[in-house]
This record gives structure tokens, C-alpha cells and sequence, in this order.
């Protein structure tokens, strides 16, 4: 898994992931990413008038522009639980990473491939990134198969670079290729962005009025397929659960009942039903879904209030 490479795992934010192997490489510089339900600088959007993002020129200036090469981030962060950035958060991101001539990466491992109700969230999101990384969902998870987009003048560069030696083990497998190009075009035959789209209103439409209701909804966030049920031990102080693997274990039981399997995250972020829905999934399998998912509430509702 190459997310938990040495590399990555030193570029990562996850401290749950980088405690085991450190100290870890060094050059990386950590940001608070952006989570307006539990901002890390206790504010408000929108008046906290994009503080998250506008940390970022903070940063580059006190560690000096000339010494920062690139930024590494998703759009939605689906590592804290599936997270959409506030409105503007990603175009502010570019315009300063354009300004101080900073390569911007977008990871879009998970949400690119119409997952998120456009063939790239950064599409979605209004901005268009230097360097695009793609993998997963292009093959439908039939194969190795992953890419990287570059804009023109990053491929230049490395173009005229004698210094650049890179190669791949299962590079170039034409059967994959093909794979992946069926894929896309069955994507666009069934018109599944606009399908993504739907699939994100009908959860919102159907699970958001948890946060009104149940006591143990805090939030319910969604972008196309990738969306998130964060539960709290306390709806008002958004306190976490003392007991989080008991939760979980309770969640994937009430799961279990109604033929789904429910993930939910019990580190340190909290306890977050998180769903990669496939782009496939049927309005009846919604349902089913959805059905688990309000029984998993009032069992934990039951359980620890």
C-alpha cells in the first residue's frame, strides 16, 4: 500500500499512522486541513474568512518560498472521515500556490473517476492542479492500473531533466489499459457523474435531519459517492465517545441485521461512518443502506444516552 510508504507516510497528517515508524524523513510540513465541524482554530465559516487556507501563505513565508517544492493534498479529505472544504478553501489554495510558484498536488487516488459527481473533484472544486493523481476507481479495482496527470510545463521539465530515472514494475500492461478505458466509457455511457450527484442529494435528503433528531448525530457530509455519518457522544459539545471500539463494534452489528457492512472509524478523529459507495449501487441498495444506518443510531442512541 503505497500510502504507507516511508515517503507518504512522512508527508501524511495521519499521527495514528506516522507514530510506529518514527522518526520519519525529513522536508515535510504538516497543515491543519480544513473541518469546519471541528475547526482546528475554533471558528466559524464564513466568518472565519477561510482562516485554514489562508495559513497556508503563513506558512510558505516563514519557511521561505524558495525552499517549498510542491503541496500534497485531497479536495474532500476522506483520511479524516470524508471532509469537503469549505467554499473558496481550494481556489484560495491555488492562487497561493501560484503565487509563490508552488507546485500543487491533488490527490485524487479516491475521489477522481466520477466518485465525487464529476470526473475530478478539482473540477468540482474550480481549480485546475499541476499534478493530478489517479488510481483505484480507473480500473474499477480489476488491476495495478494508476496514472499520473501533468500539466504541460511540468512535463517539460522533466522532459529536459537527465536527472529524472523512474520506472515501473507493471507499467505498460495493454490489458489493463483497455480495462481502464472500458471503464471510463461506461462511466460516460450511463452517465454516472450525474448519478454521483443524485447519490449525494438523496443521503443529505434522507440522513441530514439526523443532526436535528438524534442526540448521537453530530454531521453528515457527503460529496457525490463518498460520504460520512460522524457520531458524538454529545450533539450540543460534539464530545467523543469514551468507549470508541465499543461503538464501532456496535455500529457493524446493526449493520450486519440488515445485510450491510457499515465501516466505522474509531481513531482519533471520533467514530465516523464513512461509505465509498460504488457508482453502481441501485436506489434499493441505497435504501438498505439507509435503513442500517438509522438502526445503528438508535442502537448506539439506546446504548449511551
Amino acid at each position: 500500500y503505497h500510502g504507507m510508504s516511508l515517503a507518504m507516510v512522512s508527508a501524511s497528517g495521519h499521527t495514528f499512522r506516522r507514530a510506529p515508524y518514527e522518526p520519519l524523513m525529513a522536508g515535510f510540513i504538516d497543515l491543519n486541513a480544513p473541518n469546519c465541524y471541528r475547526c482546528p482554530y475554533e471558528k466559524t465559516f464564513p466568518e472565519c474568512r477561510l482562516l485554514c487556507a489562508r495559513e497556508l501563505e503563513r506558512v510558505v513565508k516563514f519557511e521561505d518560498p524558495d525552499t517549498i517544492a510542491c503541496l500534497i493534498t485531497e479536495n474532500t479529505n476522506t483520511g479524516l472521515g470524508i471532509v469537503p472544504p469549505p467554499p473558496g478553501y481550494m481556489e484560495t489554495i491555488r492562487d497561493i500556490c501560484t503565487r509563490y510558484d508552488i507546485l500543487l498536488i491533488a490527490d485524487e487516488i479516491i475521489t477522481g473517476i466520477a466518485k465525487s459527481g464529476a470526473w475530478f473533484e478539482s473540477d468540482r472544486r474550480g481549480i485546475v492542479p499541476d499534478m493530478l493523481c489517479i488510481g483505484k476507481s480507473i480500473s474499477a479495482g480489476v488491476g495495478a492500473l494508476a496514472l499520473t496527470h501533468i500539466r504541460e510545463h511540468v512535463g517539460r521539465a522533466l522532459a529536459e531533466s537527465s536527472n529524472v530515472h523512474h520506472g515501473f514494475t507493471y507499467g505498460g500492461l495493454s490489458y489493463l489499459a483497455a480495462g481502464g478505458l472500458a471503464g471510463l466509457e461506461y462511466v460516460e455511457a450511463h452517465d454516472l457523474l450525474a448519478r454521483a450527484r443524485q447519490m449525494e442529494e438523496m443521503t443529505l435528503r434522507r440522513l441530514r435531519p439526523l443532526t436535528e433528531q438524534s442526540p448521537v448525530v453530530g454531521d453528515v457530509r457527503a460529496t457525490g459517492t463518498l460520504q460520512a455519518i460522524e457520531l458524538v457522544r454529545d450533539r450540543a459539545t460534539r464530545e467523543l465517545f469514551e468507549q470508541p471500539r465499543e461503538v464501532a463494534a456496535l455500529i457493524s452489528k446493526a449493520g450486519r441485521k440488515h445485510g450491510v457492512l457499515l465501516n466505522c472509524q474509531f481513531t482519533d478523529y471520533g467514530n465516523i461512518i464513512t461509505m465509498y459507495l460504488p457508482l453502481t449501487t441501485t436506489d434499493a441498495e441505497l435504501s438498505m443502506i439507509y435503513d442500517a444506518i438509522e438502526d445503528a443510531v438508535t442502537m448506539v442512541e439506546k446504548t449511551y444516552t
